[in-house]
């Protein structure tokens, strides 16, 4: 037969002499296949149980990898710190603006960290409160979620461990109150030994490996994004200057030498913006105008609607004519030019934009960062369900919480110190907790009523039992 065990409230008063014990309960120890009805849950309850964890990792493993390829597909390949209005710079984006465009992802250590999805340009306080507004609500309010998602989780692990197991009286104060601290990482690792099955200890170590993230989640945020100084694609120019990539195609204009027009300089400039048609023997630049143009037969030029015949001899250059010095171009007679590039071998260089900044991600980093909240996410669903389903204190409706776990906490420690405890210290009591023995939970029931027990559930150390009285 159990011993049973009386309980009985004493009057602490002194000043009441008259007053005697209260009488509460006879509890018996728990038989383990005698379950404790729990209240029933409604349909919502019971619905909610099972969705919102599903929507949790459908959210993530479904909306997390289209937002990444949208973010791919409409960033990456086209971050363009130029934005023209030219024609020429509108076809040839990639190739005018390839000095300032991203490295490309996977190749390198650098590239990993290198921001390649963008915002156009911002001056230095806007880029900077965009960063510091997506730290606060992304970093720390997406930690805050996270944590309260994994409370719930980690209390179950936690009374999972508690009744089929010991867990340092330290470690259970650490979780239940603290449980994103660095230091209640600290105490989990070194209260490892304590726990001696290998599931047990399997899910401490997972426990704090989820904490871990957590707590990390801001740090990773941030990692993963930031402001950087805006930049502007120049031509390197043979003085060693540089010119804008916009006002340097805009000068494109054509050279002609020894026409044998009168009135006419040698050689003669003509901006490429005031052709309409060159001979099919000369170079081709009108590729970079922004009207249409066309090829005439022989040696002629149509300027602004003008026709000249000029010599066979003509020296017709083709180029830019920027700051009163006309550049050649590197250019050849075919009729249709494929890539700007041929115009600017090796000239074109990437320049800080003055004073302008951008923000911006890197995609390597959001879809690592995006694998491991998937993992995360999935293992706290699965140790969940795992919990849940393995423990009869949490199928039986016990939570932790602020009060709970006060009152969990109170009863080994007052034990262990006994009465007279209003004048210990916190180092003494450091002290004491650290020399607490392991604690784990200790059920006990009623005798019958209506059918039923109604549990009682005591958090005890190894070296205490659950209550002092005799039997």
């Amino acid at each position: 037969m159990n011993p049973k065990h009386e309980f009985s409230a004493v009057q602490q008063d002194g000043d009441d002499e008259t007053a005697t014990a209260i009488p509460l309960r006879d509890l018996q120890d728990a038989p383990v296949s005698l379950p404790t009805p729990r209240a029933p849950m409604t349909k919502a309850q019971w619905a909610w149980q099972f969705l919102h964890p599903a929507a949790w990792i459908l959210l993530l493993c479904i909306g997390g990898p289209i937002l990444l390829h949208q973010l791919a597909l409409h960033y990456i390949d086209s971050v363009a710190p130029v934005n023209s209005s030219d024609t020429a710079l509108e076809r040839y984006g990639t190739v005018a603006t390839s000095a300032c465009a991203p490295t490309s992802i996977w190749t390198s250590w650098a590239a990993l960290f290198e921001i390649n999805i963008r915002t156009g340009k911002l001056s230095f306080t806007s880029a900077k409160i965009i960063d510091v507004f997506f730290d606060l609500v992304v970093g720390r309010g997406g930690q805050a979620c996270l944590a309260y998602i994994a409370y719930r989780v980690y209390s179950d692990v936690l009374v999972r461990i508690t009744e089929t197991g010991q867990v340092a009286y330290g470690l259970f104060a650490a979780i239940a109150l603290c449980p994103h601290d660095l230091m209640t990482i600290g105490t989990g690792v070194a209260s490892l030994s304590v726990t001696k099955t290998f599931r047990l200890r399997l899910l401490l170590i997972w426990t704090m490996l989820a904490m871990a993230y957590v707590v990390a989640f801001p740090t990773l945020i941030s990692t993963a994004t930031s402001l950087v100084g805006a930049t502007t694609t120049a031509i390197q120019l043979p003085n060693n200057a540089t010119a804008p990539i916009d006002a340097y195609v805009t000068s494109a204009s054509y050279s002609l030498a020894d026409t044998g027009l009168a009135n006419k300089p040698s050689p003669w400039i003509v901006p490429v913006a005031d052709i309409n048609a060159v001979g099919d023997n000369m170079c081709n630049i009108l590729f970079l105008g922004t009207h249409p143009y066309t090829f005439v037969d022989g040696s002629a030029i149509v300027v602004n609607h003008t026709t000249y015949a000029v010599s066979n001899n003509t020296q017709t250059t083709c180029g830019f004519y920027y700051g009163g010095t006309f550049y050649p171009a590197h250019v050849s007679t075919q009729k249709s030019v494929t890539n700007i590039d041929k115009y600017f071998i090796d000239q074109i260089v990437c320049m800080p934009d003055g004073h302008n900044y951008q923000w911006g991600a890197s995609w390597e980093l959001l879809l690592l960062l995006l694998i491991l909240q998937s993992v995360w996410s999935l293992s706290v669903l699965l140790v969940w369900i795992e919990v849940t389903r393995g423990s009869q204190l949490v199928q039986r409706g016990r939570r932790m919480g602020m009060w709970r776990t006060i009152l969990d906490l109170s009863e080994p420690l007052r034990m262990r110190l006994g009465p007279g405890i209003g004048m210990y210290s916190q180092d003494d009591l450091v002290r004491v907790v650290r020399d607490l023995p392991p604690v784990h939970y200790e059920v006990k029931v009623e005798g019958m009523q209506d059918g039923g027990y109604i549990q009682d559930v005591h958090l005890v150390s190894g070296l205490d039992t659950a209550v002092t009285s005799t039997l």
